[in-house]
């Protein structure tokens, strides 16, 4: 499948924001190793952006990525070896008391702070981030300000995220539209 996105991006030569969902919330792997290769050799050097979890980070740049810091080396690490313009070590994983996602662009890092939602749902948080990223981006916004806007985005759709099922709720993109209705609805 990677294989076959790679060779579809490479034909239409367009540029890609790639959420790579490599590595799970308990730590489980879920990319054989072929896929593993596929990912790195073909599609992250077709990436506008990649957007990886501080686990995943672990894993593209060769060592554990626990801190700020270790974002910040991981991101430039992936952006040196893969070719891929920028990257966004996503903080949610990391041991930090506030969650710290690192953008690495153009030589410069850009650090987008956010309280940690402890109640929060954040089932799908990595791909509506990556999704809202693109979103902002083919709204016109530069890089740093996508990433932002789409960081706000995200604390809003953790926040209201729907509350079902037995394991970790699904964040929840609809509530920046959702909210206001309501508010609006009950003003009526």
């Amino acid at each position: 499948i990677v294989g076959a996105v790679a060779d579809a991006v490479a034909e239409l030569g367009i540029r890609l924001v790639v959420d790579p969902v490599m590595v799970a919330k308990s730590g489980a792997r879920l990319l054989r190793d072929d896929a593993l290769e596929a990912l790195t050799r073909r599609l992250l050097p077709q990436a506008l952006l990649v957007t990886p979890n501080a686990s995943e980070a672990g894993v593209l740049a060769g060592f554990p990525v626990e801190s700020v810091e270790d974002a910040k080396r991981a991101a430039r690490a992936i952006h040196e070896k893969y070719g891929v313009p920028a990257v966004v070590v996503k903080g949610g994983h990391l041991k930090t008391d506030r969650v710290v996602d690192v953008l690495f662009y153009e030589g410069d890092y850009y650090l987008y702070e956010a309280e940690r939602i402890e109640s929060g749902c954040l089932h799908g948080a990595g791909c509506s981030f990556s999704a809202a990223v693109t979103a902002f981006l083919a709204r016109g916004l530069k890089l740093p300000e996508a990433v932002k806007m789409a960081r706000g985005f995200m604390d809003y759709a953790i926040k209201y995220g729907v509350r079902v099922g037995g394991g970790h709720c699904p964040v929840n993109p609809m509530a920046y539209l959702e909210v206001p209705a309501y508010k609006y609805a009950a003003i009526e």
